[in-house]
């Protein structure tokens, strides 16, 4: 049998993968960092369908935890109980009642409730999507590209996981304004990062859309702010947290700077540079910066994932937390800007309009964090 590896879009016998290797090219690629695809096989919103789809094609047994690790027996355990599993004989079955379980899994999201946006004017169905995106960008009034087509939502109907919509040729977008909060549920580690103290856990996340702002498509020029009424949503994720060194806040409160732009400012600088980091797309990722949060009495950045249970992004940026405080003051510092720019700490989804955002207390803050020195002898 031969065998092959690819290099581009060719095929090359794998009798030559030592001569690549020493060539100039092969030296040049196999020195390069790769990338990390993150997963989490044991988040239950994942694994449980997929134990209902494995289960579909062969009752599963104690040896499958081989494949699925021990979590198995946890979510199993579950299934059990909603009655989608029934046990016989030392193994899981499928229940009657469960009719092609793959069919109802979302590839695009980890979530369980998916909407549906439809033309209702014809009928199509637009898009599909999760329901914190859901109530983020199909709001009613709300606009929808897809495919370079704009849509006007008219309708959000809860009940039914439907967004109705008619294409219009409008002159403006809209960007919704929510309130998030992050609670800590459990700590699962800590350790020192530089000189903070990097935290992992799990978080409960709570988001409620408040209302939205409608900004012209080429000035971004606000023209109107309007309200909606939309329920609280909250999901239990991973989140990873950074405490503010004591000598920083020591500096920032006798200088009466603006501590909570500074945090805001970190934390959607280290939301852009993460993904550099992680195999992910910028929306994948959340996070919340407060002066005093409840949890825990101090300063604190959180990044959490964006998705329901996470899938390990979160868990990245804490093993990595000194390269992405060190990238974060690059991004910070080497920017052109002078008050905060889409570039450096500005983000294009922060539903509070970017405010309050400072730079330059950011830089303190994180130049602290590294132990830089840079702040000594000035309070």
């Amino acid at each position: 049998m031969n065998l092959f590896f690819i290099l581009g879009n060719q095929l090359f016998p794998l009798k030559y993968i030592n001569q690549f290797k020493k060539s100039k090219a092969g030296a040049c690629f196999f020195r390069k960092d790769f990338e990390h695809a993150r997963i989490s096989p044991n988040n239950p919103y994942i694994q449980k369908p997929h134990l209902l789809c494995a289960a579909y094609e062969l009752p599963l047994s104690m040896s499958d935890t081989n494949f699925f690790g021990p979590d198995m027996l946890w979510n199993v355990d579950e299934l059990v109980k909603e009655g989608q599993l029934r046990v016989k004989q030392s193994y899981w079955h499928i229940s009657p009642e469960v009719s092609y379980p793959a069919q109802k899994i979302n590839i695009r999201s980890v979530g369980q409730r998916i909407y549906t946006l439809v033309d209702e004017v014809s009928g199509a169905i637009i898009e599909t999507i999760d329901e914190i995106g859901a109530f983020l960008q199909m709001h009613p009034g709300g606009t929808y590209i897809h495919q370079g087509v704009s849509f006007l939502v008219t309708d959000l109907d809860i009940e039914s996981l439907t967004a109705y919509c008619v294409e219009v040729d409008l002159s403006y977008y809209t960007e919704a304004r929510d309130f998030t909060e992050t609670r800590i549920i459990n700590e699962h580690r800590c350790r020192v990062a530089g000189n903070t103290v990097v935290h992992i856990g799990e978080v409960n996340v709570s988001t409620q859309v408040l209302g939205f702002r409608k900004k012209h498509r080429f000035t971004e020029m606000v023209l109107a702010e309007e309200n909606v009424s939309l329920p609280k949503l909250n999901y239990k994720t991973v989140s990873l947290w950074l405490d503010v060194p004591q000598k920083a806040l020591d500096y920032i409160r006798y200088h009466n700077l603006d501590l909570a732009g500074g945090l805001h400012a970190i934390e959607h600088a280290a939301i852009g540079i993460l993904p550099l980091f992680a195999m992910c797309d910028r929306s994948d990722i959340g996070g919340v910066s407060t002066p005093i949060h409840p949890d825990t009495g101090r300063a604190q950045v959180f990044i959490h994932d964006g998705h329901i249970g996470g899938v390990g992004i979160s868990e990245l940026g804490y093993e990595e937390a000194e390269k992405l405080i060190e990238t974060t003051l690059e991004v910070v510092t080497e920017c052109d800007c002078t008050e905060g720019c889409p570039g450096c700490v500005q983000s294009p989804k922060c539903g509070s309009n970017n405010e309050p955002l400072d730079k330059d207390v950011a830089r303190i803050i994180l130049k602290e964090m590294l132990n830089d020195g840079s702040i000594d002898g000035q309070t």
